[in-house]
């Protein structure tokens, strides 16, 4: 996940991105990133960007705290169904969390009770 501030605002010029840019080529406009709709690099490749790289998607407050906020909203959303496409996390039994990482997972993405979803994570089986 890449949260843009204190960076240059062209993409193409970010060194940590050079492998990314060279195997997942992607186009740009004035120097952001054309990202899916779900502020990933692409459909393939789950790399999330918030923040102003995330401009051309969220709009021009993108760099801003309500921007960034309706964009890790966005992000949240997404990487359960990230994660359970790769095989990574899973639910069953109607939306029920089977397992401690699971649990941790729901925490995280902040669905249903946030503080239930920590009930037993910290408890020796």
């Amino acid at each position: 996940m890449v949260f843009a501030t204190g960076v240059q605002s062209n993409i193409a010029t970010l060194p940590f991105l050079d492998d990314i840019r060279e195997k997942y080529p992607i186009e740009y406009a004035g120097g952001l990133p054309c990202l899916n709709d779900d502020l990933m690099w692409n459909d393939d490749v789950p790399l999330f960007f918030n923040g102003r790289f995330a401009g051309l998607r969220l709009g021009p407050g993108a760099p801003n705290l309500v921007g960034c906020r309706i964009g890790a909203e966005r992000i949240a959303w997404n990487v359960r169904d990230v994660l359970e496409k790769v095989g990574r996390g899973s639910v069953s039994n109607g939306g029920d969390v089977e397992s401690g990482d699971e649990k941790l997972a729901e925490y995280a993405a902040g669905r249903h009770n946030r503080y239930d979803s920590l009930v037993g994570l910290g408890d020796p089986s």
